[in-house]
């Protein structure tokens, strides 16, 4: 007993790490301080995620780094070293459809018939239902805005996106203020772009990705940190326009850590994607705006060396191990 209560009381000499997205944070959830000037900080990290339609798992393999720049800024950088997507219901998915041969000459992966594609489309497939290579086009495609090749193959692996990120902190408790607010920009480039790559390695989007969010946190002294995160994603169409076209994305999540300052914390984080704008009629099979809750611990090892894991209840789990200077 007494270990444990010296474990969760001595303070943790840094309380977060560069995250998943670059910037210091949680796992998704960016924290509105910066970096003090020079200082640096990187991790390692595995994110799995489960999305449909297509009962899709998405592994990620990555490496994030954050460095101080003056007394308010701070640069983040993170890379997809690889991402591997799983499909378990091929069915359910356009491409997933064209590889069991329910078009065109009706052999697994034949190449639709100019009706059989989605309006707009010189790729595209209508999904058929039923399920079946003699069901009725719907007018609608089955694809995951975020991995929208998804489906040709049952899996398929390769690197993911490479981000820049600058976080400006406007208010800091730190500073004397009531809450800690900062904005973040961000571009997160594909490094993979050809259409012919990603139907068999259907590991993103297969173009640019930008925008910006709004940071807001509040420490409750040593017992708790509660942070909150929205903003706008920018989504670029594929190369070849006429392939799909994408929606935009206004991501939101809410994080916290309790106690906030000791060697072991509890974290939590909800996160959402919630799809906006006009984009190719899809059908879904389970949430269109997927939310995903994560639920863990965050131990201090040894000074500045900081391992997290947190598991989602259906939707996977993630890993960070991480240090701060």
């Amino acid at each position: 007993m007494l270990l444990v209560f010296l474990l969760f009381a001595t303070p943790a000499a840094a309380q977060t790490t560069a995250g998943i997205l670059g910037n210091t944070g949680l796992w998704k959830v960016v924290t509105p301080d910066a970096l003090e000037p020079g200082k640096v900080s990187a991790s390692a990290w595995y994110d799995r995620i489960h999305r449909n339609p297509g009962d899709l798992t998405a592994s990620t393999t990555g490496f994030s780094a954050a460095v101080g720049i003056g007394r308010r800024f701070e640069l983040g950088t993170a890379f997809e070293a690889n991402k591997r997507v799983l499909v378990g219901q091929q069915d359910q998915l356009s491409f997933g459809q064209q590889a069991l041969g329910f078009f065109g000459n009706k052999t697994p992966g034949s190449l639709p018939l100019p009706g059989e594609l989605m309006p707009g489309s010189s790729l595209l497939p209508q999904l058929r239902s039923p399920a079946t290579p003699n069901g009725s086009l719907t007018g609608a495609a089955g694809y995951y805005n975020l991995l929208p090749f998804a489906g040709l193959v049952h899996e398929g692996d390769g690197i993911g996106l490479v981000t820049a990120a600058v976080k400006w902190n406007i208010l800091s408790q730190t500073r004397g203020a009531p809450v800690g607010f900062a904005v973040r920009g961000h571009f997160d480039v594909p490094v993979r772009k050809g259409i012919d790559y990603l139907l068999t390695h259907p590991v993103g989007t297969a173009d640019l990705q930008y925008g910006f969010d709004g940071i807001l946190g509040r420490n409750f002294g040593d017992v708790a940190g509660v942070y909150l995160n929205a903003g706008y994603r920018h989504i670029n169409q594929p190369v070849h326009v006429s392939v799909i076209q994408l929606a935009d994305e206004a991501p939101i999540s809410v994080g916290w850590n309790v106690p906030r300052t000791s060697r072991i914390q509890f974290v939590g984080e909800t996160t959402a994607e919630i799809f906006i704008g006009s984009r190719t009629p899809n059908t879904t099979f389970g949430p269109e705006d997927p939310v995903d809750v994560a639920l863990g611990l965050r131990f201090e090892v040894v000074p500045k060396f900081i391992v997290s894991a947190g598991y989602r209840p259906k939707n996977g789990f993630v890993i960070n191990a991480g240090f701060r200077q």
